[in-house]
């Protein structure tokens, strides 16, 4: 691959961007769906100026379907509280802190289910911090310091590449492309000789850099596949139409025929 196109997505994913975005506009609510104008309610005459058209714009009723919808089905998911199946302490106390922006594993379910309904494209990855960022370290004070292990999550946008491959004559992912840090990184995940490595690229000055392969550590051992898992309802490393995505297309008839 072009080192140019390590921040693009594949063919097969990027033709689902447009529809990422309206179904998130459309979750979003009616502010989101007014802010793109005539990307979902055309003018009501060609001839209209701008002026002539905010003012249809304003006019026209929006009902919020695809919002309640998604809050109504996030709802009946989190009715009841998280179960942790588990007596460990570590793993109760690590449940408080579980991403790396802090979030409990409530907060995270909360947001993974909504992620998926929205686009069916969620990613979650496993990782744990390098040991050359701490001094000190011991079991007891691990926690304490931030080295833990984490869960990460990814939006479907920012899910850049998902290949397949054979590891020990079983079917599992040997490259992932994740995009980080507003767009300026991107995580390349792989498995080289039946080991998992990481690298990051980097847009530094109007240039990709590439830093080095480094080689994630488990209790002081080398992972044999990638820590990553795609949320969907579908078994495909594809995105696949949402739960949500026929509301959206029913909403968006709604609100043109209300602007006719």
């Amino acid at each position: 691959m072009p080192i140019e196109d390590i921040f693009s997505a594949t063919q097969e994913i990027a033709k689902f961007h447009p529809r990422f975005a309206r179904n998130r506009d459309f979750a979003d609510g009616e502010e989101a769906v007014k802010a793109k104008r005539k990307t979902y309610l055309p003018a009501a005459n060609p001839a209209d100026d701008l002026e002539t058209y905010l003012s249809h714009l304003f006019r026209t009723r929006f009902f919020p379907a695809a919002t309640k919808t998604l809050q109504g089905w996030v709802g009946l998911i989190k009715r009841k509280p998280d179960q942790l199946n588990t007596s460990s302490a570590i793993i109760t106390t690590l449940c408080q802190l579980l991403t790396p922006d802090y979030l409990t594993s409530e907060e995270l379910t909360e947001w993974v289910i909504r992620e998926t309904l929205i686009t069916n494209f969620t990613g979650l990855l496993v990782d744990h911090p390098s040991k050359d960022g701490f001094t000190g370290l011991s079991a007891a004070n691990a926690i304490e310091q931030g080295y833990r292990p984490y869960v990460a999550g990814y939006t479907g946008e920012s899910i850049l590449e998902l290949r397949p491959g054979l590891v020990g004559g079983k079917r599992q992912l040997v490259r992932v492309r994740l995009l980080e840090d507003e767009g300026n990184t991107v995580r390349e995940l792989m498995v080289n000789s039946g080991v998992y490595q990481v690298r990051l690229w980097h847009r530094e000055n109007d240039q990709i850099v590439a830093g080095p392969i480094y080689t994630p550590l488990v209790n002081g051992k080398a992972l044999g596949e990638i820590p990553f898992v795609l949320v969907s309802t579908s078994d495909k490393l594809s995105p696949q139409p949402s739960l949500l995505q026929h509301v959206v297309d029913l909403n968006l008839q709604l609100y043109i025929q209300q602007g006719c």
